[in-house]
């Protein structure tokens, strides 16, 4: 069976009323309105802490930089394995936070080259790079961006994991 509910834009401006099954949630559009569902009931949701729970709940680090080269979102991932908070990081330029300082530079021009050009080597393919701690401290990490489709400047998401664990079992299974 089907339920009918209003789903209000993400300003509040305009409302779509639909027929959805009650089994099968919409897809929750970024910042604005979700459906979501439950056993007797679809009802209207804000997105935005929808989203944030889904990003806490993964297991790999996930950052989303502007195309000025500043964080603007953390997931709990990254606050623990960079040991920051997501306060001390949104709206910090993330070269100076994760990205060793021999790196910096070659980080900031390639960020440069993206935004101008739309071409870059670091986009769309993961990629194993040292990062940086809050407390200087160098570990291995695969990082692999991608460029949400979104309108406006570049947006750039990176799925991070911290391989230290699996490059020492790589070099223990090397030294058999």
């Amino acid at each position: 069976s089907a339920v009918e509910t209003t789903v209000w834009s993400r300003d509040a401006s305009s409302m779509t009323s639909m027929r959805a099954p009650r089994t099968r949630p919409s897809r929750p559009e970024r910042g604005g309105a979700a459906v979501a569902a439950t056993s007797s009931d679809l009802h209207v949701v804000d997105a935005a802490p929808l989203l944030q729970a889904i990003l806490d709940a993964a297991f790999d680090s996930i950052i989303t930089m502007d195309s000025e080269g500043r964080v603007v979102e953390v997931n709990h991932a990254a606050e623990e394995m960079f040991g920051y908070t997501a306060e001390e990081m949104v709206g910090r330029e993330l070269a100076e936070l994760i990205i060793p300082p021999h790196l910096r530079e070659p980080h900031r021009r390639g960020v440069e080259r993206y935004v101008a050009t739309g071409e870059g080597r670091m986009v769309g393919h993961p990629v194993e790079l040292p990062a940086m701690r809050s407390d200087g401290s160098e570990f291995p990490v695969e990082i692999a961006i991608s460029r949400p489709d979104l309108p406006g400047p570049p947006l750039f998401t990176g799925f991070l994991r911290d391989v230290t664990e699996r490059q020492r079992n790589e070099l223990a299974l090397r030294t058999l």
